[in-house]
């Protein structure tokens, strides 16, 4: 079976990123250390597809300042609150498949964007800061 083209790009990638690192550590290890930790706190931002950019437009924005930074939240409906979570790399718009039903069902949803993700402000995160957001 052949391999998906995205997958050989993403193998191509690693390996690219593999051999870099392995390079720059040999002369210069302190580089290479600052190199690894910026690209392993740094998500990639996701394209926005246009189904869910008009949820997001239905719904209530805030901006909240969360250690410095600004937290883009949006929310909709009345009731018991549902809280959405993305993943890393991702953006709260990734959710919006369940806010109409969440909503019909009689709950307040809320969604937001981590820091350095999506709308919300920042390059960096890290796993603890988006379990420090929940």
């Amino acid at each position: 079976m052949a391999e998906n083209s995205t997958n050989v790009r993403t193998k191509m990638a690693l390996w690219g990123v593999r051999a870099a690192a392995r390079s720059l550590g040999a002369v210069a290890p302190g580089l290479a250390a600052e190199w690894s930790e910026q690209l392993f706190l740094t998500p990639q931002r996701p394209r926005r597809s246009r189904t869910a950019e008009a949820v997001l437009a239905r719904g209530l924005p805030r901006v909240l300042r969360v250690e410095g930074e600004k937290v883009a939240v949006w929310s909709w409906g009345e009731g018991p609150r549902v809280l959405l979570v993305h993943g890393w790399s991702g953006y709260g718009g990734q959710l919006t498949a369940f806010v109409q039903p969440l909503v019909d069902a009689g709950f307040s949803v809320v969604t937001y964007d981590a820091p350095g993700h999506g709308a919300s402000s920042g390059r960096t995160s890290s796993l603890p800061e988006l379990a420090g957001m929940v």
